[in-house]
């Protein structure tokens, strides 16, 4: 289905330096998070990380995807989830 890609995404300048993100995680932490937005905008449904529209990717799959070790997304995700930044659904699909 050509077309439900986005090429771009928006980052608010003064939100992304100053905001709560920088605060809340590490810098190794932020760059995982930038890279969900960048990699959900992707994914056949906006804001979703997964590997269709009901399957869940798995996080050593996502790992070598963003070219980082799993240990760091897994770190990522669990204080992204405590944060409220990222929901993981029933099915284990990454809702930002």
């Amino acid at each position: 289905m050509p077309g439900w890609k986005k090429s771009w995404v928006k980052f608010w300048v003064n939100e992304c330096l100053d905001g709560t993100v920088r605060e809340e995680l590490e810098a190794d932490e932020r760059g995982v998070w930038y890279d969900l937005i960048i990699y959900s905008a992707r994914c056949r449904t906006p804001g979703v990380i997964s590997a269709n529209e009901t399957q869940s990717i798995s996080h050593q799959r996502l790992a070598g995807l963003l070219n980082i070790p799993i240990e760091l997304l897994e770190r990522t995700l669990k204080k992204a989830v405590e944060q409220k930044r990222i929901q993981i659904d029933g099915q284990g699909l990454l809702h930002i």
